[in-house]
């Protein structure tokens, strides 16, 4: 039973190490678990995500748009499906229908003519937006009902090269894998202990010294 109880310390402890030290070194000590950069491409002076690429919701996310040539007046804005569907209309673009971790594009055109209702900058319902000459990073937390990210050359123009870095902000996430690190060892040198460390028989014994019945005086 005490060996069982030793191993089972043993295995709590290192499981505690190797998550805390994955935990530590994905996200590092600025608290982020990136990806990127990745080019993307657009014939068009846009790009936008469609109503499923992105399925997570209740992280908070930053992403860092940068053009891959000659610097473009970038904008990035996040939206409700519905809203960017009405604003963009039958604009050609580029559109994400798909993300897989940790990072593979399916995108398609979309889009028959026709240019957007409005400046990005002019509409009001953005849940976050950013604008940049060259780059331009936006950070939000993703909603229960998603939400379509919109990159733009707000001069217009054709053949959008961008660079995009995804991240997950999880402030502490640093600090906890460390902890765990360190907690995980601790555990895992008293199994060690448990199990090395011999404990002593229950008896009676003789007292050293001391005749035993029936023998001399």
């Amino acid at each position: 039973m005490r060996r069982l109880g030793g191993i089972c310390l043993l295995a709590v402890g290192a499981l505690s190490v190797l998550l805390g030290a994955v935990l530590a070194v994905a996200f590092g000590p600025d608290d982020r678990l990136a990806t990127g950069p990745h080019v993307v491409r657009s014939e068009t002076s846009l790009i936008t995500t469609g109503p499923q690429a992105i399925a997570l919701a209740g992280p908070r996310v930053e992403l860092a748009v940068t053009s891959s040539g000659e610097p473009r007046n970038l904008f990035v804005g996040v939206g409700h499906h519905v809203d960017v569907s009405d604003l963009l209309g039958e604009t050609p673009r580029t559109r994400v229908d798909r993300i897989d971790l940790p990072w593979a594009l399916t995108t398609s055109q979309v889009g028959t003519g026709g240019t957007p209702r409005a400046s990005p900058l002019d509409v009001q319902w953005w849940y976050a937006q950013a604008e940049g000459d060259g780059r331009a990073v936006l950070t939000w937390t993703l909603p229960e009902y998603g939400g379509d990210v919109v990159i733009a050359d707000l001069d217009g123009g054709d053949e959008l090269s961008v660079d995009v870095t995804a991240a997950v902000l999880a402030p502490g996430a640093f600090v906890v894998g460390a902890a765990m690190v360190v907690i995980g060892l601790g555990v895992a040198v008293f199994g060690w202990a448990v199990l090395t460390t011999r404990v002593r028989p229950r008896g009676v014994h003789a007292n050293r010294g001391e005749p035993t019945e029936g023998g001399a005086k």
